[in-house]
């Protein structure tokens, strides 16, 4: 509740002064407990302001490069294993999702990845989140009033990234890996056009209609690299990924999908416990052949007789995800930034997501394939 995103702010009597000391008192026979619940209570406080921190930071501050260097730099001091893919290993890996988002940008894109490891035979829990360090909407250009909070389309990435700082502390018996494709979508003359057709990691071809749509493209290679390379015993994806989504419910739930039922009910018992709220939205193949393209695998936005914009942008994510992998999208655009009326949150990022993820860490237990 101390935080506040005062940093620009050169007049000292606007900034926030946190001047509150707190005694917390218990009978001895539970101050060891006590200790513990305090350390957690830090510990996800921590984590939650890093996340709102990067979410917070103008655009032009926090470019794909340097987001890659500061997530690396917090991932080492908490003893995590960190790899920064570059632009040409992101090429050289075919993730043309990746590359093809951050064409118009001066930026270079980077893909980070964090690795806890509890034992090498354990499962592995794979996140993966949303990057885009800054949306214009690419040549399909947004509204200026659509434009301005779109600092906060990295918030899938802060989330996850920060989790690991969680997870490191609280040492789950379990690998957790957190993968999060960094790029800035912007409008140049190199930029994607609507009718490219991108070739992503896994081999799937995308038809390009809406460079607006660029969230998902970055995804798809994420998603397809985690099942590739760390055949992950659960998989979830976290995105701000589409604006029907926040229509849809609003501000204070976030949006699961998927067809596996008991992951469902898992992370929607997490959800429960942890405060970060969700709610279960259909993904039915009814809705498939919205994304049917005529000239390539799939295309990044769902025909319009179908609706269901934040449904048929599930189903696109789908089409990256084996058949055997248990899977879940969830849908923080309303959930992410600005939500009113919560006393302990100033205007600006919520760091949504992170006591969620943890809680459904820690108490891990295996999924079934369906």
């Amino acid at each position: 509740a101390s935080y506040h995103f005062d940093e620009f702010i050169t007049n000292k009597d606007r900034t926030y002064q946190w001047t509150m000391d707190a005694t917390v008192g218990v009978h001895k026979k539970f101050e060891t407990e006590a200790q513990i619940g305090l350390n957690k209570g830090v510990c996800f406080a921590e984590a939650i302001n890093q996340a709102r921190y990067w979410c917070d930071m103008p655009p032009s501050n926090l470019p794909p490069f340097i987001f890659a260097e500061q997530a690396q730099q917090k991932a080492e001091e908490y003893g995590l294993k960190v790899t920064v893919l570059t632009e040409k290993e992101i090429q050289a890996l075919g993730m043309g999702g990746v590359e093809g988002v951050c064409r118009g940008s001066e930026h270079e894109p980077r893909v980070v990845i964090s690795e806890y490891i509890y034992d090498k035979n354990a499962p592995t829990v794979a996140l993966v989140g949303k990057g885009v360090t800054y949306d214009t909407g690419g040549l399909c250009i947004k509204p200026a009033n659509s434009m301005l909070t779109m600092k906060d389309d990295m918030s899938g990435a802060a989330v996850v990234l920060s989790t690991m700082h969680v997870i490191a502390q609280l040492k789950p018996k379990v690998n957790v890996v957190a993968i999060a494709p960094l790029v800035e979508n912007m409008p140049s003359g190199s930029a994607i056009k609507p009718g490219d057709i991108l070739t992503t990691y896994n081999g799937k071809t995308i038809e390009v209609v809406d460079t607006d749509a660029e969230g998902r493209l970055i995804l798809a290679d994420a998603l397809a690299y985690a099942i590739d390379k760390y055949k992950p015993a659960a998989l979830i994806d976290v995105a701000t990924l589409t604006g029907a989504m926040a229509y849809s419910l609003g501000v204070f739930y976030a949006g699961l999908f998927t067809q596996h039922d008991t992951f469902a009910k898992r992370l929607i018992n997490s959800s429960k416990r942890s405060g970060d709220q969700l709610w279960r939205m259909p993904l039915d193949d009814d809705y498939a052949p919205a994304i049917q393209s005529d000239i390539a695998d799939v295309k990044n936005v769902g025909s319009r007789k179908y609706m269901g914009g934040a449904i048929t942008a599930g189903l696109f994510l789908k089409e990256f995800v084996t058949p055997e992998t248990p899977w879940v999208h969830l849908d923080i655009a309303g959930v992410a930034f600005g939500v009113p009326d919560l006393t302990y949150i100033r205007p600006g990022a919520t760091g949504w997501g992170i006591r969620l993820l943890t809680d459904f860490v820690m108490s891990w237990e295996p999924l079934d394939k369906k």
